[in-house]
């Protein structure tokens, strides 16, 4: 089954809009790694709205089941956050959306990038 997640975060780390590239460059480059050493894993992509606030991290998993590939793609976003130097102190308790039978949004998060 293939599904595409996408995360949306509030993000913190910066006086401003300027703070937070560094930060969210090094999540793209280490989601980007990760991806190009599972095959299972496609399209990530990270986009920011300074003026909200707000970055949306997505990718594409492939797995045997829904929960395989969702499992996939969260340890591979995690995995770049962590990597990037980046914390997402309330990860277990975003909502989780469904909005297809291959599209799941999880909303509420928060990340801090340094």
């Amino acid at each position: 089954m293939n599904v595409h997640c996408t995360w949306r975060f509030a993000v913190s780390g910066g006086a401003g809009f300027e703070e937070c590239l560094p930060g969210l460059d090094r999540l793209m480059g280490h989601l980007l790694d990760i991806e190009a050493e599972d095959l299972r894993l496609s399209d990530a992509a990270l986009a920011f709205d300074a003026d909200a606030g707000v970055a949306e991290v997505s990718i594409a998993s492939d797995g045997s089941t829904l929960d395989e590939a969702l499992l996939q793609a969260d340890n591979a976003v995690r995995a770049a956050i962590d990597a990037a130097g980046g914390s997402t102190p309330n990860w277990a308790s975003q909502e989780r959306l469904i909005e297809s039978e291959n599209s799941v949004t999880f909303t509420r998060g928060q990340l801090l990038v340094s």
